[in-house]
């Protein structure tokens, strides 16, 4: 699977989410890769992937998959994040939850940043 592909299968799976697209600014508008213009509202995600090989019998690849949910407000911030998770747990892929942090930019915008692997054959 091409980067491309699976750029495209992550944004499909958070933009069609409409529980979490309803707490973001602009909808499915508000869900970029890598960053998110200047003009964006209080409340948008961003997502990057990363190729990786996991050695396995059935010779499994994956994409680590990073996703930032922004927001002013702390409590919006953990709403969006818990919404991600709900997003890509009603995909047709298969990601799993790795972890995640809450980080405080120096501009003062809040994120979660969640770190979930993408499996394909």
């Amino acid at each position: 699977m091409s980067f491309l592909k699976a750029t495209e299968i992550v944004y499909e799976d958070l933009s069609g989410f409409t529980p979490l697209t309803d707490l973001l600014s602009n909808n499915e508008s508000s869900v970029y890769p890598l960053v998110a213009p200047m003009q964006e509202g209080e409340n948008f995600i961003t997502y990057h992937i990363r190729f990786v090989v996991v050695e396995a019998k059935n010779n499994l690849k994956g994409f680590e998959v990073v996703i930032r949910s922004f927001s002013t407000k702390y409590d919006d911030c953990c709403a969006i994040a818990d919404s991600v998770v709900e997003a890509l747990k009603d995909s047709e892929s298969f990601y799993s939850q790795g972890g995640g942090e809450s980080v405080q930019t120096d501009e003062g915008w809040l994120f979660i940043e969640q770190k979930f692997s993408l499996k394909i054959n």
